[in-house]
This record gives C-alpha cells, sequence and structure tokens, in this order.
C-alpha cells in the first residue's frame, strides 16, 4: 500500500514546481526575444520590400507582451517561492496577467511569424 505523501513532502513539492514553471517561463522569454531577432534578421536580409508588412508590428508586439508577461510571471514565482509558497491576492493577479499575455503573446507572435515569413518566401 502507498501512503499519502505527508504534509511537508506536499509543501516541498509545491515549492519545486513553483521554480519547474520559472524555468518553463525563463525559456519562453529566450524564444520571444531570439524570435524577434530572428524578425530583424528576415527583414534585413531577405525582404527588403515584405508583401503583409502589418504582420510586422502584430509580430513585434505580440513577442514584447509575451516578453513583458514572462518577465510578471518569472517576478511572481519568484516572490512566491520566496514566500514558501504565500500568495498575495495582487502577486496573484499579476500572475494571471503574465500567463495570459505570455502565452497568448508567443502564440499570436509565432502563427504572425510564420505567416508573414511563408506569405513572403513563397511570393
Amino acid at each position: 500500500m502507498i501512503n499519502s505523501p505527508s504534509e511537508e513532502q506536499q509543501h516541498n513539492d509545491f515549492i519545486e514546481s513553483l521554480k519547474l514553471s520559472y524555468d518553463l517561463f525563463k525559456h519562453v522569454t529566450t524564444l520571444s526575444t531570439g524570435s524577434l531577432l530572428l524578425l530583424a534578421t528576415l527583414l534585413d536580409k531577405f525582404f527588403k520590400a515584405p508583401e503583409w508588412s502589418f504582420l510586422i508590428g502584430v509580430t513585434f508586439t505580440a513577442f514584447l507582451i509575451s516578453l513583458v508577461g514572462s518577465l510578471a510571471l518569472m517576478f511572481t514565482l519568484s516572490r512566491t517561492i520566496a514566500g514558501s509558497g504565500e500568495v498575495s491576492d495582487p502577486i496573484d493577479r499579476l500572475g494571471v496577467f503574465g500567463v495570459i499575455s505570455s502565452v497568448g503573446g508567443f502564440i499570436l507572435g509565432f502563427g504572425t511569424l510564420i505567416a508573414f515569413t511563408l506569405k513572403n518566401f513563397y511570393s
């Protein structure tokens, strides 16, 4: 028979999951920054007169929103870890904003970057 984890073990597991989440959004920050650099390189080297140029602004804005959201969430997670898992209401709201803007901005930015690239490579 498997014993259920103690309260201390559950707390340690929760703190460890927060650390893993922090690392996840650290990678999202890296990917968003890299995508912005990729966009700049594409514009500079390959697309002198791009079609669907409005997607450039959408992509840039979406990745910036993703970066800000990831940083906000990383701040929230670090405060929660430092507080041994205790979350205040403003920090909780900041975390919700961070998740939604980070994931949403990344998906939108990546989608528009792909659409922009495909449109301009195959036209």
